[in-house]
């Protein structure tokens, strides 16, 4: 029987994210690989379970029908860069022709005037200085990427230049789901010239840090994919390392939120790793889920404390909390911490799913399960 399958796994990626949506039908089943997570994971987790796929499905290479990295930052981008390694190899097991995602250089062409000439004056007068500020930011990971891309002669992001949402929510062409992207928005990079030019300090380190490192977050994808264009759809939030505001932004300009201000998905892909640097009360007040999908494993002390409270206190009661982790002997506080929470919320020990330490992944399936 041909049943439609829209299906989420969060693959063990340690601090960071690999996940894989399978969707279309039992019969042609489609995938795409979203995040490749941080050294490790593709090797351990993410390698696996595609040589699985492949031979489940007897498809020799096993088409990976779209890539997409929603974050330049190495735990996301590191286990995709090694399966194209694998794929450039000519072994033939994988195979991945359309790929999304947005570069630093991308961003940087649609700052404002004024910034990209005090980063132009900036890179000749101290090109060290420039260097060091912007080393953790992944560019040369991106950099790979595009000229990979273009070396396999795949589709990059529908053939746009760069995907922006244009403060109305942009349909992106993935065959056979409705897919939107919300962020980044070509606003929010407007908002940081302003800000940019009302800052009393303006030296080398400052500018080059306080642009590189905004312009570099600004840029992650956000997207919410559904099964179909039906309103009561089974639907997926996914928010790579954006910041709450901008995704609440993002929903209200795609015309998402209700006349409250709230929007309810299938599954939300929690941001930054349940991180309180990105998040706020006010966002887990707005957005709720059937799944909240927790990818960290405490490293930079992800999922914060704070984030499980919010959760805890607004997520529905029949909610299912999913967290590829709840405890770590490399980072001894993440288990204490999610006591903490049991103790002052009774039903989070019922809602909350964790993975196993023997299991690779979490599968959520929205319609009909992937393994029958």
């Amino acid at each position: 029987m041909n049943n439609k399958i829209f299906s989420l796994e969060a693959l063990n990626a340690f601090h960071g994210d690999c996940l894989l949506l399978h969707y279309g039908t039992t019969d042609k089943p489609k995938l795409i690989l979203i995040d490749g997570g941080p050294a490790g994971t593709f090797e351990n987790s993410l390698r696996p379970r595609l040589e699985e796929l492949r031979s489940q499905r007897n498809r020799d290479p096993l088409v990976i029908d779209h890539v997409m990295v929603t974050h330049l930052d190495n735990d996301h981008i590191t286990g995709v860069l090694h399966l194209i390694n694998e794929i450039e190899s000519g072994d033939d097991q994988f195979f991945a022709r359309s790929y999304w995602f947005n570069t630093f250089e991308d961003a940087m062409k649609h700052l404002p005037a004024e910034i990209k000439q005090a980063k132009k004056t900036l890179a000749k007068s101290d090109k060290a200085t420039i260097n060091a500020a912007v080393e953790h930011a992944s560019i040369n990971e991106g950099r790979s990427l595009r000229d990979a891309v273009i070396r396999l002669q795949g589709v990059r992001n529908g053939n746009a230049k760069f995907l922006f949402a244009e403060g109305k929510g942009q349909q992106l062409d993935i065959d056979g789901l409705r897919a939107t992207l919300i962020c980044p928005d070509a606003r929010h990079l407007a908002a940081l010239g302003e800000k940019w030019r009302t800052t009393a300090v303006k030296n080398k380190a400052t500018t080059a840090a306080y642009v590189d490192t905004s312009v570099f977050n600004l840029s992650s994808i956000v997207v919410v994919l559904r099964s179909s264009a039906a309103k009561d759809a089974p639907s997926i939030l996914l928010t790579g390392d954006a910041r709450g505001d901008h995704i609440l932004a993002g929903l209200s300009n795609a015309n998402m939120l209700s006349n409250e201000g709230t929007a309810h998905f299938s599954v939300l892909k929690v941001p930054h790793h349940g991180s309180d640097r990105n998040l706020t009360l006010e966002f887990f007040q707005a957005v709720s889920a059937d799944f909240y999908v927790i990818s960290g494993d405490g490293k930079y002390s992800n999922p914060s404390e704070q984030v499980l409270e919010w959760i805890a206190a607004t997520a529905p009661k029949e909610a299912t909390i999913c967290m590829t982790y709840d405890q770590n002997t490399q980072y001894p506080k993440l288990s204490p911490s999610i006591d903490r929470i049991k103790k002052r919320h009774a039903h989070f020990e019922e809602q909350l799913c964790v993975r196993g330490p023997n299991d690779a992944l979490i599968r959520i399936d929205l319609l009909h399960p992937l393994d029958e």
